[in-house]
């Protein structure tokens, strides 16, 4: 058994480099019963790593979780926009000759840009930058010696600001293929 990365051996001392799309949520609070929010949209990733040994891997890596947007009675609206840097430790376990699980743990900075209009005679704009406690969980399947897919749920704690204050989880789940040199 093995992490992949390249056929023949464990495939330690490899960089690779891959970028993903997936499902991301914001943990935030509508304002009221009377407004209509959405907090899911299309997330992406970029992200590059190096795998030291046969269990151990480090990567960063740039995410983008979309929007969450919520309307009030008559014009109002707002939405909020979410951007991180990580930086984490994968835990790798071989289950298979081509199939590995993994857990990660580490730290990312993320800035929230929050735009209202209309919302309680009130518009404007606020951003805010966050640094927290990054989770996540995954496998991965080796297609061939250097191509590599990807599936993985990411936890960020308190990504996300918006302009009353509350800060909320966010989260993402996405598909990734990954190449291997």
């Amino acid at each position: 058994m093995r992490f992949g990365f390249s056929r023949g051996d464990d495939g330690s001392g490899k960089f690779y480099v891959g970028g993903g799309l997936g499902h991301s949520k914001y943990n935030v609070d509508c304002h009221d019963g009377n407004s209509s929010c959405s907090t899911s949209d299309l997330g992406f990733k970029v992200l590059g790593g190096y795998k030291f040994m046969r269990n151990f891997a480090v990567e960063t890596t740039y995410m983008n979780f979309g929007q969450a947007k919520e309307t009030f009675p008559g014009d109002g609206a707002g939405n909020v926009k979410t951007d991180a840097m990580t930086i984490a430790a994968l835990g790798i376990v071989p289950v298979g000759s081509d199939i590995s699980l993994f857990g990660k743990a580490g730290m990312f900075v993320s800035k929230s840009r929050a735009n209202f209009s209309h919302v309680q005679g009130h518009s404007g704009s606020a951003s805010s930058t966050h640094t927290d406690l990054l989770l996540g969980l995954g496998g991965q399947y080796d297609f061939t010696k250097n191509f590599i897919g990807r599936i993985e749920y990411e936890w960020l704690g308190k990504a996300t600001s918006v302009p009353y204050g509350e800060r909320g989880n966010t989260q993402l789940l996405s598909a990734s293929l990954i190449y291997a040199f």
